[in-house]
């Protein structure tokens, strides 16, 4: 049986809670991920003991408490001024918005608050010895890499219905598959997702998004993830595993997880739910604004699925051009998906991130504000402050670009003197 090894804060707290005479135990994803061999972030941790009584323990311990989610069971206590929560047995009651329960009923039995929870895998313990207490075979779901419900999945997911997505990017991210029955009901159920709420959904999306194994599970639930958008079917389904086919492509190395989260959308957009859309750019706008998404995504998103389509520079000034226009960060989301999508080439694709890196190592004339000269020195030419100054600077930039001038004081002083007589 696998020892976890608990750290020495929680084994603490867990000692104190013992001592009162209550069960105290970690539980749900510290377990899953410390079997796992994972990062760990967060120690949640459960108990047998009522809101009221995990307050009294760490008030006589000497320790201060916050009730943030009394009505729920859950007390944050303050370890050395870290957070740390502590949240009582439960089982929930009904739930009227496909959500969140309606109530909640404290329990003193850990069975009881495990057989609530999603997946198996998220449904394990252990106690302050670190021994592993898994009551639905979640051990044996994480060693055969399988999402699996607890329970009926039926019920689960009528229970709260944003688990099916949550489901998916389990799968995505640990490289799992969902067990059959799971899988039936995921699908079964991806209509109750127009009773989540916009932000919700998009906050599973973008953590699957960023699993590195989404694209097999695009292929076999892309109708699920077409009604997480809004769609109705008939879904396209060559269009979706095309889709799938693109997110298998490595993003570069160094991006953040927002560009690559941005992208891989955008290719779920562009291949699988706009597919040869002449405004599918405003498609896309429309598809991040029912998701309520933060206006950055929704910015380069709208973007990023109108240009995918637009001629691809074929020269250095264009390229030029585009980065100084767009920044190197889209452009290189471009390129990712001019190259998932199979638009171009590989040749063309290695030549084009040449040229890129060139352009920036270089560090090329883009912007209006890389001229050897600006606004001050035109004024001194003798031209009046107003929009011909803007108009000039950009006529300078475009021959600078096109090299057909320096990006040099004299040479640009010199043609503007040109161009005034």
């Amino acid at each position: 049986m696998p020892v976890i090894e608990v750290p020495e804060k929680i084994r603490c707290i867990m000692e104190i809670m013992e001592k009162s005479g209550y069960e105290i135990c970690a539980v749900g994803g510290c377990v899953r991920d410390s079997l796992l061999g994972r990062t760990i972030h967060d120690w949640d941790l459960c108990t047998s003991a009522e809101p009221d009584e995990t307050e009294s323990v760490f008030s006589k311990a000497g320790f201060s408490t916050i009730p943030t989610g009394k009505k729920h069971g859950t007390i944050t206590v303050l370890w050395n001024r870290e957070p740390i929560e502590i949240t009582t047995y439960r089982i929930d009651g009904t739930y009227t918005d496909s959500r969140r329960p309606d109530n909640v009923t404290f329990t003193r039995t850990l069975e009881e608050d495990l057989s609530r929870r999603d997946f198996t895998v998220n449904a394990m313990a252990c106690g302050r010895d670190g021994k592993v207490i898994d009551l639905f075979d979640g051990q044996k779901d994480l060693q055969e890499k399988r999402i699996r419900c607890v329970g009926v999945p039926q019920m689960r997911f009528q229970e709260d219905t944003l688990r099916i997505l949550r489901a998916l990017r389990f799968a995505a991210r640990l490289g799992f598959q969902l067990e059959e029955k799971t899988a039936a009901a995921v699908m079964e159920g991806k209509e109750r997702l127009a009773l989540i709420s916009p932000e919700r959904i998009w906050a599973e999306l973008t953590g699957f998004l960023l699993g590195k194994y989404a694209a097999p599970l695009v292929k076999d639930f892309y109708p699920v993830l077409a009604a997480s958008l809004g769609m109705k079917p008939p879904y396209g389904k060559g269009d979706w595993i095309a889709a799938a086919e693109c997110l298998a492509f490595s993003t570069p190395d160094g991006w953040t997880d927002w560009m690559v989260m941005t992208a891989r959308f955008c290719l779920l957009l562009w291949k699988g739910a706009f597919p040869g859309f002449p405004d599918a750019g405003e498609k896309a706008r429309d598809c991040c604004i029912a998701l309520r998404t933060d206006k950055d995504s929704r910015s380069r998103v709208a973007f990023l699925v109108e240009q995918v389509e637009k001629p691809i520079p074929q020269t250095v000034p264009e390229l030029r051009r585009m980065i100084g226009g767009f920044g190197m960060d889209a452009v290189s989301q471009l390129i990712f998906m001019w190259e998932a999508g199979g638009v171009i080439d590989k040749s063309e694709i290695l030549h084009l991130w040449e040229q890129s890196e060139a352009i920036l190592q270089r560090e090329d004339c883009i912007r209006i504000g890389q001229l050897a000269i600006g606004g001050k020195e035109l004024q001194k030419l003798g031209i009046p402050s107003g929009p011909e100054i803007g108009k000039i600077l950009h006529d300078l930039l475009e021959e600078v670009i096109n090299d057909i001038l320096p990006n040099e004081k004299d040479a640009l002083e010199n043609w503007v003197l040109q161009k005034l007589k």
